[in-house]
């Protein structure tokens, strides 16, 4: 697998440089995990909510139709709703202490503004997680 934009994190994590504890990132471009890594993954998630987290949204985890405006469309993604369900649903369960939307880029997007107005309103769910 080669080093680029999507796979810098998996080889960051690989080498130790990140803590994988209270760092998740959604709808960054990572190499296949199969069902039993991501039921790991969901069980290490779940047991400690005071760890502090960190959540850092990639647009494009959006299906190109509900974000239009992104320098890397991938057709099968989340709807915005979903994503925001997915946000939501953290709630009461991470200690977030900060997150960010990267790869929004206005210059794609329709006249509507489609991917800001999902962007805001994922930086808005991110929010929401903040206040205790």
């Amino acid at each position: 697998m080669s080093l680029n934009h999507g796979t810098f994190l998996h080889y960051a994590t690989e080498l130790g440089y990140i803590e994988t504890k209270g760092n998740y990132h959604v709808g960054i471009r990572a190499p296949y995990i199969d069902a039993n890594y991501d039921k790991q993954h969901d069980a290490d998630f779940s047991k400690d909510p005071n760890i502090p987290t960190y959540i850092s949204v990639d647009i494009d985890v959006l299906d190109p139709a509900y974000a239009p405006g992104t320098g890397t469309m991938e057709a099968g993604g989340f709807t915005t709703r979903e994503l925001l369900s997915i946000l939501d649903g953290l709630k009461n369960k991470v200690n977030v202490i900060g997150g960010d939307v990267v790869e929004v880029s206005p210059p794609y997007d329709t006249n509507s503004e489609i991917t800001s107005l999902a962007a805001t309103s994922v930086v808005d769910s991110l929010l929401k997680l903040m206040i205790v």
